[in-house]
């Protein structure tokens, strides 16, 4: 069987003396009867290629590498330069690099690439690479990740619209990362997240747009927020697309928050279809602090709401009206006004906090023991003028059947 092709597969354009790169190729078909490759280099004295495909670079020059198979080649160019500290880009276990792909390939076996400088070109990591990325510092165009990567070592990434895309398992643990408005992108996303992805610190802001994107594609798509600030038109969006990759069953995506503070010009929290779980953080949103729509199901156990619109289950955009139909049940958090009734969890009640704060708390942590209705009494407050202002707040728990509060303020003002 003759060989139809041969595909060099990783072509550096320009390495360093003394460097040494590992160079493969794919012969087709797979049954082809000669598919043992060769290879050789047009000036030794430049570069060598052994017969297991080490590539070793030995003075300043230009070769061409070629790999042969059954009569069949391909090849390439390759500069060989000697080198300055100014020109590494990266480097891999100590050893040095003209170019963050050079190094991704160096370490897509569970390595660490440090940055080295300030530089213009994209992160690539590919399926089935798995590697750190310390940004050490420095800055880069963006990260496009279809395998695994950590990010970490306080980096920068300054760009139009994305500075990174995930499809694949990411990291994040720090670094300061923004996108601005183009001509091309109205609403831009600082990170677009089709993937796995954990944020543990970090800031993340757009002049538009969204901090964080999530949306499930062909795979189900997850997002952990353990820290970090988020500034956006929509600090965390969540929204499920499956249904436009032909996929089926529930992929809705899934967000799970418990730090961070959130920031939205209209909403800092925005689900359509989307699972989502807060135990805790700050959201703060222009229109409302969390916006949930369609097939969302929303549980909140902690974190603070402090707008007087802080829940929103009706959204009207670009002339479309859209609704929950999911639910939401929240059995903790501070909230700016009074949380509907039927958004609270089974023995749980609404009591005034401090700053004008609405907390969810258990009953028996109000003095409910039992299912019977129990009032929660809030102390008497005294105005600045000596007149005495009694109010009270009676939450009531309706048994196993639903809970209902309701909240009857009496201010009753005596001049002497």
């Amino acid at each position: 069987v003759p060989v139809t092709s041969v595909d060099i597969l990783y072509e550096p354009e320009k390495i360093f003396t003394t460097q040494s790169i590992q160079l493969s190729a794919i012969v087709k078909p797979d049954n082809a009867t000669f598919r043992t490759v060769a290879w050789s280099s047009s000036n030794e004295k430049v570069a060598t290629v052994d017969e297991n495909g080490v590539l070793k670079a030995l003075a300043p020059g230009t070769v061409t590498i070629t790999a042969t198979a059954g009569g069949v080649t391909d090849s390439f160019i390759l500069t060989v330069v000697t080198y300055t500290s100014s020109d590494v880009v990266a480097t891999v276990d100590s050893k040095e690099f003209f170019s963050l792909r050079d190094a991704v390939a160096a370490a897509a076996n569970g390595g660490t690439v440090v940055l080295k400088k300030n530089v213009d070109n994209v992160l690539f990591v590919e399926e089935g690479q798995k590697l750190t990325f310390d940004m050490n510092g420095f800055s880069c165009a963006a990260i496009s990740n279809k395998g695994s990567v950590v990010v970490t070592g306080n980096g920068t990434i300054i760009c139009d619209d994305f500075a990174i895309i995930n499809f694949g398992t990411m990291e994040i643990r720090n670094g300061s990362f923004s996108a601005t408005s183009s001509s091309d992108i109205s609403s831009p996303a600082v990170v677009s997240n089709a993937g796995t992805m954990i944020i543990s610190g970090g800031s993340f802001k757009a002049v538009g747009g969204f901090a964080v994107d999530v949306v499930s594609e062909t795979t189900k798509a997850s997002l952990t927020i353990l820290g970090g600030t988020f500034e956006a038109r929509f600090a965390v969006c969540g929204f499920d697309s499956s249904e436009n990759y032909g996929a089926t069953g529930d992929l809705r995506p899934e967000i799970s928050i418990s730090g961070g503070e959130f920031t939205g010009t209209e909403y800092a929290i925005a689900a359509e279809d989307t699972i989502i779980t807060i135990s805790g953080g700050r959201f703060v949103g222009g229109t409302a602090d969390l916006a949930a729509v369609g097939d969302s199901n929303v549980k909140i156990s902690g974190g603070v709401f402090p707008s007087k619109n802080c829940i929103e289950t009706s959204v009207t955009s670009e002339g479309e009206s859209y609704e929950l139909s999911g639910s939401i049940s929240i059995s903790g958090g501070s909230f700016g006004s009074m949380i509907p009734s039927s958004y609270l969890e089974k023995g749980y009640v609404v009591v005034i906090g401090t700053g004008s704060l609405y907390n969810v708390v258990p009953a028996s942590s109000s003095g409910d023991d039992d299912d019977d209705p129990v009032p929660v009494p809030i102390p008497s407050q005294k105005s600045d003028d000596g007149d005495d202002n009694s109010v009270a707040i009676v939450a009531v728990v309706a048994g196993c059947v639903a809970v209902a509060i309701i909240a009857i303020l009496v201010v009753a003002m005596r001049k002497e």
